[in-house]
């Protein structure tokens, strides 16, 4: 007893589709079957539909290293801007000190100067 791999034109449900393989919302469904062959010298799928599925999986898997590449690239980027609002922050703290640092000298001026009534 032989398995054998062939595809069956239709979805899950046995109804007949025109093309075995189908976009669905989140990529493409490929539809697979495994059948027992009693007789040993039958074939039941021919090279062009072998072909047409590792044609499939060769895009999708270029597609898969595509966008693992852009992630990649899009971690590195984020990472950039994580840097940049932390120093950006930093900096606005110290800006934020010496503020204060001149607040508290024109507070005392204005006391020794007596521009400023004691509350």
């Amino acid at each position: 007893m032989k398995m054998v791999p062939t595809l069956r034109r239709g979805n899950l449900e046995g109804s007949d589709i025109k093309n075995p393989v189908r976009a669905t919302g989140r990529g493409f469904l490929f539809v697979l079957e495994l059948t027992v062959n009693v007789s040993m010298g039958e074939q039941h799928m021919t090279d062009n539909v072998e072909n047409l599925i590792l044609e499939h999986l060769r895009a999708l898997r270029a597609d898969v290293s595509s966008i693992k590449a852009d992630v990649r690239d899009l971690k590195l980027r984020m990472s950039s801007l994580e840097n940049y609002m932390a120093s950006f922050h930093l900096e606005i703290a110290r800006h934020a000190s010496k503020f204060d640092e001149v607040d508290a000298r024109i507070d005392r001026i204005e006391r020794r100067l007596e521009l400023r009534e004691n509350a």
